[in-house]
């Protein structure tokens, strides 16, 4: 026993460096899935000392704790999550060598790779910011959908959460899964971008998902919600502690335009 696990890495090693390091998609698709992981442990992780240590109560939205078997559910469907998560994140790798958005550039240029020159930071910044902004519109509308009758029976077990916390974003069905996996693929797809701005976006969006469902109003995060549009805790927690309302992800703006922002005053009054 005490030479397999080292064997066993080893082995994991050679094969990693074997199979994936030297192929470009494989390498893409790896990068993209383990930035991901590690923002979501991250910060589930931090959410998770903040409930258990009892020393920020006041910032918590509800007075209830959260639901801890929904939380070891969500933890535990991980692996369910990854064989959905990976596949598209092939696809839409593979997708980037059709260059739609790209326009005027040489449609026989290679396809993107990891390997590819980092693109500078006004690059990153405005191809991140434009991803941001065209995924959230897509989540929006696809989580409106699923709030018809047609599609509700997919999306009701994430509503089965009423008092959040930062993992419940992974407590759904495998249906809605798939849906808010792809529409954070096909902008980048779409627009041909690096392999490491993906992976700066995919942090943000996934970041700001885990946030949302926090269940906590933390001063430390509150200079974010100074940018302009951006929800807050709060306005999501409304959402699943009425089922109503408040329907996008990173940004409040597409409620505000369709006239489903729900105002967060109602929640503290209310919901105590």
């Amino acid at each position: 026993m005490i030479f397999t696990l080292p064997c066993t890495y080893m082995q994991t090693c050679n094969w990693f460096l074997k199979n994936v390091s030297t192929n470009e998609a494989l390498c893409a698709v790896f990068v993209m899935w383990l930035n991901t992981e590690i923002t979501y442990a991250l910060v589930v992780s931090f959410f998770y000392y903040i409930e258990q240590s009892g020393k920020f109560t006041k910032y918590k939205i509800h007075e209830q704790p959260s639901d801890g078997k929904m939380f070891r559910d969500a933890i535990l469907f991980k692996p369910v999550t990854w064989l959905v998560d990976v596949p598209i994140y092939f696809m839409s790798y593979k997708m980037m060598g059709w260059r739609i958005l790209d326009f005027g550039v040489d449609k026989n240029k290679p396809m993107p790779s990891p390997l590819d020159p980092l693109p500078d930071a006004t690059t990153l910044f405005c191809h991140v910011v434009v991803l941001v902004l065209v995924f959230d519109f897509l989540f929006y509308c696809w989580h409106r959908a699923l709030h018809t009758k047609f599609l509700w029976k997919y999306h009701k077990k994430h509503h089965e959460v009423k008092v959040s916390f930062s993992c419940a974003n992974d407590h759904e069905d495998p249906v809605e899964l798939a849906g808010n996996i792809l529409w954070k693929m096909v902008p980048p797809a779409l627009m041909c971008c690096h392999v490491y701005t993906v992976c700066v976006f995919r942090a943000i969006v996934k970041f700001f998902a885990l946030l949302h469902h926090s269940g906590f109003e933390l001063p430390a995060f509150q200079f974010i919600q100074l940018i302009p549009g951006i929800a807050s805790p709060a306005g999501h927690d409304f959402h699943h502690y009425y089922g109503k309302g408040n329907y996008g992800g990173v940004f409040k703006v597409w409620d505000r335009i369709f006239g489903t922002e729900k105002c967060v005053d109602v929640l503290t009054k209310k919901m105590k």
